[in-house]
């Protein structure tokens, strides 16, 4: 996911709009997913928010860039190792030549053990741009694909709908008749179970996917965030540590209220498995724990294949992929050049 965020002197309701837009396409990505988004943030993070950072405190638009990491559990790759510093700043103002660090690699803080280093580099002179190159080298445990995610229908609302129980009915019988044949009891009954299929997908019901409120909008997140905002205001007109301290603060009462609300809604979670039949606690808490998991989300971004080796080979027959073979190397198949051609 590539990104670019509007300049620290952009009205607010334009970077309020950018980082909702950004939330949204974050919580769409399932959640097992290796998830990288690079971008220009025009936002300086402090020591506060990040470990290894090129600036000592936090602008505005960093502020907003931090509690998207603490909500989205995102880490900032090129701020996690100690680098010097004339490998942390990202962009050269040309016009007075001071450096800044604005641009980020964002990952998952689950994939934090496959990020294997992340800094900047300098193209001034190949492409002429005031920013360097932020690259970070990944190294990826593949996984078994899952199954795509079932079609739940509603049939508590199709017990309660006499009409949608007689449209089920003829769907079924006109759809048996239409396939009938001379056929014998088991093509009979292959047929019989194909109209209930056709049927249940013309007919029935499914339960919609429940859309969870983002945190971010949550009242108690969005009065802690005012009281951050105006404590960085106050520290920017006189920077003293009484100011710095109030800031402190309200980024850690920030912090707590996202810790609050999971634990919130960890607990109604809880209290959903407790609320269930003694026999279907079993299957709620698996529903529970694919919630937070993201265990049932749907399977893009996987690479088919039952095992590793299968996987590879299913890498390097994807359209537009050169063959490639664990013994042999790269085939003559492929647009690429062979290690084993004979050189002339």
């Amino acid at each position: 996911m590539v990104v670019y965020s509007p300049t620290n002197v952009a009205p607010v309701e334009e970077v309020e709009k950018f980082y909702e837009d950004l939330r949204t396409s974050v919580r769409d990505v399932p959640a097992h997913n290796f998830l990288a988004i690079l971008g220009d943030f025009n936002a300086r993070l402090g020591p506060e928010d990040a470990p290894f950072t090129y600036h000592d405190s936090t602008n505005r638009n960093g502020e907003h860039l931090a509690a998207l990491l603490t909500e989205r559990e995102l880490l900032a790759a090129n701020t996690l190792f100690r680098k010097r510093m004339g490998k942390r700043w990202t962009f050269q103002d040309r016009a007075t030549g001071m450096t800044r660090q604005l641009d980020y690699i964002l990952v998952r803080r689950k994939w934090r053990t496959s990020i294997l280093n992340a800094e900047s580099y300098s193209t001034f002179d190949s492409v002429g741009s005031d920013h360097r190159v932020v690259s970070t080298r990944v190294r990826l445990s593949l996984r078994v694909p899952k199954p795509s995610p079932r079609i739940h229908h509603d049939w508590e609302a199709f017990s309660r709908s006499p009409d949608l129980q007689a449209r089920y009915t003829v769907e079924v019988r006109n759809r048996f008749q239409l396939l009938a044949t001379e056929d014998g009891p088991s093509t009979a009954y292959e047929r019989f179970v194909a109209a209930n299929v056709e049927a249940t997908r013309e007919c029935m019901p499914t339960t919609e996917r429940i859309r969870v409120s983002p945190r971010s909008r949550h009242p108690e997140v969005v009065q802690a965030r005012v009281k951050v905002e105006e404590a960085r205001r106050s520290f920017d007109c006189e920077r003293t540590t009484e100011r710095r301290g109030v800031l402190n603060e309200a980024k850690q009462l920030l912090f707590s209220t996202y810790d609050k609300i999971k634990g919130e809604e960890l607990m109604e979670k809880v209290r959903r498995v407790e609320a269930a039949h003694c026999e279907q606690q079993y299957g709620e808490s698996w529903r529970v724990i694919n919630e937070m998991s993201g265990r049932k989300r749907s399977k893009e971004g996987q690479v088919a294949g039952c095992s590793p080796e299968e996987r590879v080979t299913s890498w390097f027959t994807l359209p537009g992929s050169p063959r490639h073979t664990p013994d042999s190397g790269w085939s003559q198949e492929s647009d690429y050049c062979s290690p084993h051609k004979s050189r002339n």
